[in-house]
């Protein structure tokens, strides 16, 4: 007895293109979407950051870590941390400076026992040490800026603490603020406001 043989059949060039047609499209989809989900995980990332930063420039000055100097009425005292995008300058005021990180304080503030005798725009040698304990050694911007123009994106962040004068109160209180620009413009708190800056908004800050 014969045994049947099957007939075999393989796939045809239309069917071919069809199936290659089908997982481009797929692609074609899925790409955009996941780049929009890395790049909300990247932003994550650095809200994550300017928050904890916030966090540990408060404690450090409600436990005496940091004592910031009396300041007159009308002006602010504080310290900051202004991070920047590895490939992108600092606000314009910073001149060059190096590195990822810049502590900032103003001048006489006593960090660690340690009094600040530079003026603002130099670096502080006593802060990062207070951020780092706190495990945040490698501070850097992780979103990208966005093409779509401003304010949607950011080169830099800044996380503010310190005291200000308020007028009502009569009196210096604390304060934070965390606000973000783009290479070679102005920095200073009372520059960015909500509307003004991508962060601001995102924070509602």
């Amino acid at each position: 007895m014969k045994r049947a043989e099957k007939e075999k059949r393989g796939f045809t060039l239309a069917e071919l293109l069809v199936v290659v047609a089908i997982i481009g499209v797929l692609v074609a989809i899925s790409i955009p979407i996941f780049t929009t989900q890395l790049e909300k995980a990247r932003r994550s990332v650095d809200l994550y950051n300017a928050r904890a930063v916030e966090s540990v420039l408060v404690n450090a000055i409600n436990d005496g870590s940091v004592q910031l100097p009396a300041g007159v009425k009308g002006d602010t005292s504080g310290i900051w941390v202004t991070i920047r995008r590895e490939d992108k300058g600092w606000p314009s005021a910073y001149g060059s400076q190096t590195g990822n990180v810049f502590y900032g304080a103003s001048k006489n503030t006593v960090i660690n026992g340690v009094i600040k005798t530079t003026a603002w725009n130099a670096s502080d040698t006593e802060l990062p040490k207070i951020v780092k304990a706190a495990g945040l050694d490698d501070l850097k911007i992780n979103s990208r800026r966005s093409d779509s123009g401003k304010p949607d994106g950011w080169d830099w962040i800044v996380i503010e603490a310190g005291y200000r004068y308020d007028n009502t109160a009569k009196k210096f209180v604390l304060f934070t603020e965390i606000y973000s620009g783009f290479a070679n413009e102005k920095s200073g708190a009372h520059e960015y406001k909500q509307a003004k800056n991508c962060i601001g908004k995102l924070i509602g800050a």
